[in-house]
């Protein structure tokens, strides 16, 4: 005779709840069936032997972290299995696992790794250009590297005075307020 799932689950929980496994079984056949928590408490009392509306959802709820608890299992196994990393000892610690938690745990090492946006970019040899934009080195062809923006801003001859004139919300259409905020403007945009 093999253990379904449904039986093994009526089993524990009356075992958790104090309860006989036939009133735990026939509240498990008619939570299957669509009935709610009051309606078995209320109308069905003959069949569950008078279980009351607590122990009724305490019942429902733990049926439903099983279900969850089994179906998170299959997942893993089906991954490990996959990925032909499942042997004989995993397989039975990820079936033993009592919590989601304690599943969770067994299963952390063995996890997929997500792919970031660095990874892909070291995947493509990116890597090296990378270091040399956040280390400032030479550049990699032995040119000279551009100048920083912070550099270009001191250079600027209108950084040397303050501005005087009246301050709008529009930029000015006379060409004697534009040209001097052209030398510090960049020659050309920067790729992306």
């Amino acid at each position: 005779m093999s253990v379904t799932p449904a039986s093994s689950h009526c089993r524990l929980i009356s075992t958790e709840l104090n309860l006989r496994p036939t009133q735990v079984e026939a509240a498990t056949a008619l939570f299957g069936e669509g009935a709610t928590v009051p309606f078995i408490a209320r109308y069905r009392k003959e069949k569950t032997g008078s279980l009351d509306e607590v122990a009724l959802q305490t019942i429902r709820d733990r049926l439903e972290q099983l279900a969850e608890l089994d179906k998170r299992r299959d997942s893993i196994l089906g991954s490990l299995t996959e990925r032909q990393l499942l042997t004989p000892e995993l397989e039975s610690a990820v079936r033993g696992a009592s919590t989601l938690a304690g599943l969770e745990d067994l299963y952390l090492p063995y996890r997929p790794k997500r792919r970031t946006r660095a990874q892909m970019a070291r995947e493509r040899g990116l890597e090296p250009l990378a270091n040399h934009l956040l280390l400032q080195e030479p550049s990699l062809d032995r040119s000279a590297p551009p100048k920083p923006i912070s550099a270009r801003k001191r250079a600027c001859p209108a950084r040397k005075k303050p501005w005087k004139g009246p301050v709008t919300s529009s930029p000015s259409s006379s060409a004697s307020t534009r040209k001097p905020a052209r030398p510090c403007a960049p020659t050309s945009r920067p790729s992306r």
